[in-house]
Formats: C-alpha cells, structure tokens, sequence
C-alpha cells in the first residue's frame, strides 16, 4: 500500500481508497480478472471509465472460442487442444507467448462452463473458416457480461463507473495503486498490492492508430468508444515496454463497411437489418484500389475473412466493389451461395453467413448512391472518370479475360468465384476498414506480467484483454472468436496467478 501524499495534474486527491488488487476496465479481461479474485477472497475494485458494463466490446460480442466444454461434449466434440494450439502457432509464426496461447485453449472450460453455471445460453457455431476445429460458442443473450459482473459483486469486487484510470502510483519500480477520476472531476486514489490494465486496447486513439497501422488506412472504428489507449500508455509511463504485433479485429467475416452510411451505427449491430449494398464486398466481387487495380485474391477475402482480409484491407484504405447491374438482379432473386452452386466445399462460409436473398437491394444501393459512397455509369470508362482512376478499364478487360479463359493469372481467385464485369449498366461501391478491437500493446510473460525493456516483469503490474501485446496474433488467428476469448482469458489468468500470489484458495 501507498503511504504517498499524490496530485493528478495539480488537483489534489478527493478519497483515497484501499485493496488488493485495483483493475483498470470492467470489460471481459478486467471482468474475468475480478471474478478470479473475488472466487479467491481477495479484495477487488475494477475501475471503468463508461456508464455500465455494456461500454466493452466483450459485451457486444457474438462468439467466442472455447475448448472442450460441457456443450461440446454433449455434442461429442472433443478439441485436441495440442493440434489446435500447433495450428495457431503455426499461423501466429512466433510472434506470440505461446504459453499464454496454450493456457487459454487448456483452461478456456472452466471459463465457459462456469459462465452455464450463472445462466449464459450459448449455441455451437459450425467452423466458418474450415479450420478443422468447431470451437466457437455463440451467446443467445445480451446480459452475459451482466452475469459476471454480478457474480463478482456477491463475491465482494466492487465496480466502480463513470471512473477512468490516469497514472499508476509506483513505489520504486513496484506498481502499488491507480490514480483515478470520475466524471465529476474528483480524483481517487486506490492503494493496491496489484494492479490489472484491462482497457481494451486503442481503437479510439487516432494517433496510435497512425502510428502503428499506418497513415493511409482509413480505418474507421466500428467498436465500442471506451478504448482510447489509457492503459497501455499508463503502463508504458510505469517502465513497461510495447510488444511487436498488432492486428484488427473488423467486419469484413459479415460484410462491407463505410462510414459514410447514415445508419451505420444501427448497422454495427449485427442482429439487425443489414445494410444489402455491403454484399459486394466479400462475396467474390471484383476488388480494387484507389487507381482501380486489383489487389486481392477475392476468393481468399470470402472464405478467411478475418485472417487474411483484415490486414490487407486495412493497408489499403478506400476500395471498390466493381459489378454490373446483372449481379444487383441475380442478388435480388437468388444469395451469393446460390451462385457458386451451391458447393460448401469451396466456399464453407457460404451457407451460413450469405445465403440470404437480397430483397432490398435496389434500395439500398441507390441509398448508398445517394449518399456518395456508391457511382452508377453506362461505362467502365465513365465509372472510371467518377472515381478518377486511372487503370479501371484496363483491369477490368483483363479480368474478363482471365474469367473467359477460365484461370485468374493476377491473383488466383477460384474461376468459380470470379463474377465478370461485362453488359452494363455498371457500378461502385466504396469500402474501408470497419474495425471493432484493436489487439496488441504492452508485452508481458507467460503469466500476463508487464515487462520492462529488460525482458523483467515490473512487479506488481498485469496486463490483459486487448491491451496484452504477446497473446495476439497479426494478422488475426484463421479460428474464430480467438480475439474475445484470448481477452478474457488473460484476465482470468492473471486473476488466479495474482491469488496465487497472495497464497489464496477457492472459496467455493
């Protein structure tokens, strides 16, 4: 504990306040991270900087992947966690802690099983991304954070709202406490032995943003407002250092996006009505960038959206769906899986997330054409001039080439996933990066520890959820839900290796 007299920026401190562990952010790592430690006996107070538990992106989430838990196994789905974990590091090419990896898909039961016990309702999805692996868990309810946070509450964790965290209080080179401020302007001072950084990451930081994804990236943030890099930057101020990764997680397994769509905020919402003109960006349209030349092998974007779109689309920044009006009339009878035939060996995704007839197609695209995110011309040319691009027409006949000579040369896109671009009428739809979470920040050890630019742990100091620089790999894993699940499972990590610490047992 503190004995220190402390300020935050010339105000002096309202109410100090004493505990064992003080966590910074009540989404999923700093949720997971609380329960552990109440669970424990410790004493807990979480620190966030939104009005309830639904200012997390964990609370917004759709799937998660766990491994081996009690619906799975009633299904007689059994996960070698071993093989899954050799596949994700073979995708993460060593950029990662595999421990951290290793210790999530082991123990990621006892999370989601525990979480059935409180009341969660979750359905098996299928494997979109034809991993080999069936590991996401869909949650049917909007509350499941609520059940966590509540059962943290019974157990002693005290929440504490409309609080953001500011600076952590160091004795020495020992992490001992948060300053804090509330929506008021009053200044708290939590005295800890521990501190846990759960902010989330840095979505909502434009400068972070440039500077570790680039200047050009038009990457607009879709998720959550809260993550704005506090943490990260409060644990470089106490001698942590940035580990090497960063990545997105973003919309492009659901569909297209741009900021531009008046309705854009209910579109982020997946359970409603989607907006049917972001059809043309992951279903085999032809893709190109600002001077209107391909840039990605479509086919790749439709079936591993995640892994292998988010990174290329972010680098790109605005790109164009190219297609005639013969696609916007067969998509407004039959769904893109119609179109591929129907085979679910080569498009697996296709079934699940796009076989939907487009019945409001006509008026959404001419929604987005008057919104200045989509163009309608007679001609490629005319298109071309629009957009002022310079190789539109160019790439385009060569496209059509490459489809009529039954090979994509450029890029490899499947023959049968190519869509011509020939009778007109002709049109554009603009896209950018839609990205929900970033993943990536301060590099810790296999138990979630900050360390310092001499590879050390800053004692007393965790860092999980987004913020966790060494769990995340970039681009993002090809399994789905990893992002969400590798958040919470850092806070649950460091919440039982801090009870450890303290010598603490079970209470349950």
């Amino acid at each position: 504990m503190s004995d220190q007299v402390l300020e935050l920026d010339g105000k002096p401190v309202d109410q100090v306040m004493d505990t064992d562990v003080v966590v910074v952010g009540g989404g999923g790592g700093g949720t997971w991270a609380a329960l552990q430690l109440a669970r424990h006996g410790a004493g807990v107070i979480v620190l966030e900087k939104g009005a309830t538990y639904l200012w997390s992106n964990t609370a917004n989430i759709g799937g998660t992947t766990f491994c081996n838990s009690r619906i799975q196994k009633e299904q007689g789905i059994e996960i070698d966690t071993m093989a899954l974990f050799k596949h994700m590091m073979k995708f993460a090419e060593g950029g990662v802690n595999g421990k951290i990896v290793k210790r999530y898909l082991d123990e990621s039961h006892e999370m989601i099983d525990y979480w059935l016990d409180l009341g969660a309702e979750v359905m098996m999805g299928d494997d979109r991304y034809d991993s080999g692996f069936v590991t996401v868990h869909f949650f049917l309810q909007p509350n499941k954070m609520e059940l966590l946070r509540d059962d943290a509450v019974s157990k002693g964790a005290q929440f504490i709202y409309n609080t953001s965290g500011k600076k952590i209080i160091m004795d020495g080179d020992r992490a001992v406490g948060v300053l804090a401020q509330n929506k008021d302007g009053e200044v708290i001072q939590i005295n800890a032995k521990y501190v846990v950084i759960a902010t989330g990451g840095f979505l909502h930081n434009p400068e972070m943003m440039k500077r570790y994804f680039g200047a050009a990236n038009k990457i607009h943030p879709a998720g959550m407002p809260g993550p704005t890099g506090d943490g990260i930057k409060m644990a470089l101020e106490a001698g942590a250092i940035m580990d090497t990764n960063f990545a997105l997680s973003t919309l492009s397994d659901m569909s297209g996006y741009n900021a531009k769509y008046s309705k854009i905020a209910q579109f982020t919402n997946y359970r409603t009505r989607r907006f049917e003109t972001f059809i043309f960006a992951n279903t085999g349209t032809m893709l190109v960038d600002n001077q209107g030349k391909r840039f990605i092998n479509e086919f790749q974007l439709a079936t591993s959206p995640l892994a292998y779109g988010s990174a290329i689309l972010a680098r790109t920044g605005y790109y164009y769906a190219i297609f005639n009006q013969a696609l916007v009339d067969y998509y407004h009878e039959h769904t893109p899986f119609d179109r591929i035939g129907r085979d679910e060996e080569l498009w697996k995704v296709g079934p699940i997330m796009f076989d939907r007839v487009q019945e409001m197609i006509y008026e959404d695209l001419q929604t987005a054409i008057d919104e200045g995110f989509a163009w309608k011309a007679d001609s490629v040319a005319e298109l071309q001039e629009m957009l002022e691009m310079d190789s539109l027409v160019e790439t385009v006949d060569n496209y059509n080439a490459m489809y009529d000579a039954g090979a994509d040369t450029e890029f490899g896109c499947e023959r049968d996933f190519m869509i011509p671009v020939k009778e007109g009428p002709y049109y554009a739809v603009q896209f950018q990066c839609g990205a929900l979470v970033t993943m990536g920040g301060i590099k810790t050890d296999d138990i979630c520890r900050a360390l310092n630019e001499d590879n050390r742990p800053v004692p007393g100091l965790f860092v999980v959820s987004s913020d966790n620089g060494s769990a995340f790999s970039s681009p993002y894993y090809d399994i789905g839900g990893t992002s969400s699940g590798l958040a919470m499972a850092t806070g649950y990590i460091a919440g039982n290796e801090i009870a450890k610490m303290m010598g603490l047992s079970l209470k349950e």
